[in-house]
């Protein structure tokens, strides 16, 4: 469709009008094809000589696209004066000032409630409109990037579109409100917001808010319970529906199959990652997709490590973030997933002190940005501490400060874990706590702790920290009991392909011997 619409636009020499017209259709046919930066290109074209209402419709969809596309410090700036021209202020400065408005709108939503008088686009002004579509535009992708500063953009985007009361826009509004809900923990809510966004994508018969509906149920299990299985099914039902029966191929796509990328992360699903992740990758490439090169690179580096390869990891997050450099306006998701990934590679190698100096470097950005106030990203942090805690007392030699220092604080951070409410993080935390007692040898705390984790991890699908916990409790039991453990580890390391299973086993539980 795109090479037919630049056929009439190059060979037609269409009037003024009608070849605007030709370059919207040519900016959808790109957006739907998944290229962002080429869609934005054409919407901008088209923008020039169109009437004001016009243009700044056109020159939203060209802010848009470049978001969605990963060319964050470029749409930022072509947001702006979109927001502007709507009346709207930008987005907050700081990430303090962003979650202080968040929290005054989303109690002010709570006070109102989710009434809404239903209008038609006809019943509304073109001006509201765009306010509304302005901040989906921003709030629909900065979440991605940019969590706390997104989510109050999204506030306001929600209480305008109830006010606006148009249904699918008021839907789509629900929705979104509901994905970030579900980060920051508020699984009730979220689903209390998806069921009521289904009624009206039901009444509507809308193909998009349907698929969005099961994106939104993904996010509950994957932040909410950590139910990996269960956000893994939902979300590919998202992508079938999104790919088979709504006109979109970019970025929706490119999101719901980073989060089962990620699903498949945490269930230690290695053999289907190296399958798909390099498909998802020459797709990005091909299209100039920058949100999903990075984002890909920069977390799932699980399948550099089951083949036994930390060197051709680590050149390929530099590589990726090297792409993103350009875009920081601060430390965004995209950072903690490099320190994320830096942290896991440097622990795999045995460098225990570059794995603690990584974070410790790290964390004043990292607080500064709330990304913290997070609960999942919250439990990865400790976890990372609490292995780089324990590894570097597993490396220390003798019986010195330094060493009880570091299982002081391995102990403090499980214990931080276990105190969470969810099974997930009382699993790391375990796992934490067996590794500090395996390093102290004192086997019985140890193994009560292991038992502990695989209680809570193995209803989760943790298969890779199930597989962990497993082997080293093996190792610790003995006998055939022990050796049954060991040997279920070691068959489904094996059939997931891991090419040293006892050095990524040793980095979800460091400081022991792994058979």
């Amino acid at each position: 469709a795109a090479e037919l619409l630049r056929l009439a636009i190059d060979l037609g020499s269409p009037a003024a009008a009608e070849r605007r017209a030709l370059l919207r259709a040519l900016g959808d046919a790109l957006a739907n094809a998944g290229r962002q930066e080429a869609a934005a290109a054409a919407f901008l074209e088209a923008a020039e000589g169109a009437d004001p209402a016009e243009r700044l419709a056109l020159r939203r969809r060209c802010a848009e696209e470049l978001l969605k596309g990963g060319y964050v410090a470029e749409g930022q700036a072509a947001i702006q004066g979109v927001l502007q021209e709507s009346g709207l202020s930008a987005a907050r400065k700081t990430p303090v000032g962003a979650l202080l408005a968040l929290l005054a709108r989303r109690a002010f939503l709570r006070l109102r409630g989710l009434r809404f008088r239903r209008r038609t686009d006809a019943e509304v002004s073109p001006r509201a409109i765009a306010r509304v579509d302005g901040c989906w535009s921003v709030s629909s992708v900065m979440g991605y990037v940019d969590t706390i500063r997104g989510a109050e953009f999204q506030s306001r985007h929600l209480l305008m579109a109830l006010r606006l009361g148009e249904p699918r826009r008021v839907a789509r509004a629900l929705l979104q409100e509901a994905c970030y809900l579900a980060a920051q923990g508020a699984t009730r809510r979220c689903r209390a917001l998806t069921e009521k966004a289904h009624g009206l994508a039901s009444e509507l018969a809308d193909p998009y808010l349907l698929a969005s509906c099961s994106w939104a149920a993904a996010f509950a299990e994957y932040f909410g319970e950590r139910r990996f299985e269960a956000a893994l099914d939902h979300l590919l039902a998202a992508e079938e529906a999104f790919r088979s029966r709504c006109l979109t191929g970019g970025w929706e796509l490119d999101t719901v199959r980073l989060f089962a990328s990620f699903c498949r992360m945490y269930r230690g699903e290695i053999a289907a990652l190296t399958r798909l992740v390099p498909g998802y990758l020459r797709e990005a490439d091909r299209r100039g997709d920058r949100y999903m090169m990075v984002n890909l690179r920069t977390r799932v580096i699980l399948t550099w490590l089951a083949r036994d390869d930390p060197e051709g990891a680590q050149a390929d997050v530099a590589d990726a973030i090297a792409a993103w450099a350009p875009a920081r306006t601060g430390f965004q998701v995209q950072h903690f997933y490099l320190l994320h990934s830096r942290v896991e590679i440097a622990l795999y190698s045995g460098d225990a002190t570059g794995a603690a100096r990584l974070l410790e470097d790290a964390l004043p950005a990292l607080r500064r940005s709330l990304l913290l106030q997070l609960p999942l990203v919250h439990a990865e942090v400790l976890f990372l501490r609490g292995r780089a805690a324990v590894a570097a007392a597993a490396s220390a030699s003798g019986d010195g400060s330094a060493k009880r220092r570091a299982l002081t604080s391995a102990d403090h951070l499980g214990r931080q874990l276990s105190r969470g409410s969810t099974s997930f993080g009382r699993a790391l935390g375990a796992l934490v706590r067996a590794a500090a007692a395996g390093v102290r040898r004192q086997p019985e705390v140890e193994r009560a702790c292991l038992v502990e984790a695989l209680s809570l991890a193995d209803p989760l699908g943790m298969r890779a920290h199930v597989a962990a916990a497993r082997a080293r409790l093996g190792a610790l039991i003995g006998g055939d009991e022990g050796g049954a453990l060991e040997a279920r580890a070691a068959a489904w390391c094996g059939d997931e392909g891991w090419r040293a299973p006892a050095r990524l086993l040793a980095l979800i539980l460091p400081g022991q011997e792994q058979p």
